[in-house]
């Protein structure tokens, strides 16, 4: 799974950065290609050395952290150890690490001694057919920045130090500069809640285009990718959503399978019909779009008897597995394994004026057959929403995913007056026997999808 989606480097490398893409076949093809340095990549023939030059103005470790914190502080980028460059081309590649796992410590280690504060980066072993290892050293643009990187050791004021990548070089921020990126630090924290709060409510006027309750989950990655609508992007959504396999431990899917249909920076779908000319694809049971930037937006009808005005805790929380696993997945896909995500769950009335029920609501579980109001539990008298965040760098797999779905779900559930989602584990375990009279089907589905499964909760102390 890419480590960081960023379409010029990956043009340049002719694959994801990470495991798949990184490869010595790939540094092949950076030599054979006379690629060049630049703003997004840099090359270095050896690692930087652990032993020190008492007359140099800055320490290999210092050297390392105002590398990487150029990087950071611009648009990200990759430092490739390994390959060796003549005026900035790439003219050789020989594997110089020994222990790739030693060096990424100890450059871990310069990182949180002389970079202030720290950014965050990935390391990308690449294995050598003549034995040993090349480093790369992925750093996506920082939310974080302006970094520092801190002055000669023993100088008790270690002064702080700003770069930057320019083109194939590093040059010192003006204090005008730092100052800027300042501001933009404290603008980013408030854009980034923007985005989320536009992505959440654009999907909900969607929603409204429709009929009956919704459950919707949207997920906008701390770092979005950049990039355009086209027909291209429209493809490579619908492609990558065709090949998209995700079922509930219910055994249900989003079955959002008819036309895409592009909007403004993502596509849509929603439930196989007909339209005819004149008809808009209004969202039916089913509704998901998937943004350019990674961000997603899924949501799905509670479909029930007219008489009943509650809400299923089994069928809520089905729900929640799916829409969150698809969400995640997309973002990953599109942003990479790196920074946060913020994941809004609520409830949408079509029927209502924005924010209201037309009816109080209920939180029912199943008894007997019968849907009966789950006891100590509020009526809503309007649509309810939370926010809770995910670390997009530990959402690979599918258990993973259920731990974000979990402490959505269960932030959801503080509105009906519950304190946590039973069905759930807060790790992603799955409890079987809170999912109806049939407990070995649902082993069997987390055995399938490599689910950690218990029958009952663990016991908690006070």
């Amino acid at each position: 799974m890419a480590v960081w989606r960023s379409p010029e480097l990956e043009a340049v490398i002719g694959g994801p950065l990470d495991a798949a893409g990184l490869t010595e076949v790939a540094l092949q093809g950076l030599v054979s290609g006379q690629a060049h340095e630049g703003e997004l990549l840099d090359f270095k023939r050896r690692s930087y050395s652990a032993a020190r030059d008492s007359a140099a103005a800055w320490s290999p470790e210092q050297e390392f952290a105002k590398d990487v914190t150029a990087f950071a502080n611009h648009r990200g980028g990759m430092l490739l150890i390994g390959v060796e460059d003549v005026g900035e081309v790439a003219v050789s590649y020989e594997a110089p690490v020994a222990d790739p796992g030693t060096e990424e410590q100890r450059l871990r280690r310069a990182l949180l001694n002389n970079a202030s504060p720290p950014p965050r980066v990935e390391f990308v072993a690449i294995p050598s057919d003549e034995g040993g290892h090349y480093l790369a050293v992925v750093i996506p643009p920082s939310p974080a920045a302006p970094h520092a990187t801190l002055g000669r050791p023993g100088d008790s004021r270690r002064p702080l130090h700003y770069f930057i990548r320019d083109g194939a070089d590093v040059r010192p921020l003006t204090e005008g500069e730092v100052a800027d990126r300042y501001r933009r630090r404290a603008a980013a924290a408030l854009d980034r809640v923007a985005r989320r709060e536009r992505t959440a409510e654009e999907g909900r006027e969607a929603l409204r285009r429709g009929e009956g309750l919704w459950l919707y989950l949207t997920v906008v990655p701390e770092g979005p990718t950049p990039g355009v609508l086209d027909a291209a992007a429209v493809h490579d959504a619908d492609q990558w959503w065709n090949s998209y396999q995700f079922w509930s431990p219910l055994q249900r899917r989003i079955e959002a399978d008819g036309t895409v249909i592009p909007a403004p920076g993502r596509v849509t779908y929603t439930d196989r019909r007909s339209y005819s000319e004149t008809t808009e694809p209004d969202p039916f049971v089913n509704y998901l779009e998937l943004h350019v930037d990674g961000a997603a937006f899924a949501a799905k009808r509670f479909v029930r008897p007219e008489s009943e005005t509650g809400v299923g805790r089994r069928e809520l929380a089905d729900d929640t597995v799916l829409l969150a696993d698809a969400c995640l997945q997309w973002a990953l896909r599109q942003a990479g394994s790196w920074g946060q995500a913020d994941v809004t769950i609520g409830l949408v009335d079509a029927e209502a004026a924005p924010g209201q029920l037309t009816e109080p609501l209920t939180l029912t579980a199943t008894v007997h057959d019968n849907q009966r109001r789950v006891p100590n539990t509020r009526r809503l008298l309007r649509t309810p929403s939370a926010v809770v965040s995910a670390d997009l760098a530990t959402a690979g797999s599918t258990q993973a995913r259920l731990a974000v779905t979990h402490a959505a779900l269960s932030a959801l559930l503080h509105w009906f007056g519950v304190a946590q989602a039973d069905e759930l584990a807060a790790d992603g375990t799955i409890i079987t026997h809170r999912w109806g009279e049939t407990p070995s089907e649902i082993e069997r589905w987390a055995n399938s999808w490599d689910v950690a499964s218990q029958l009952h909760p663990p016991l908690t102390g006070r």
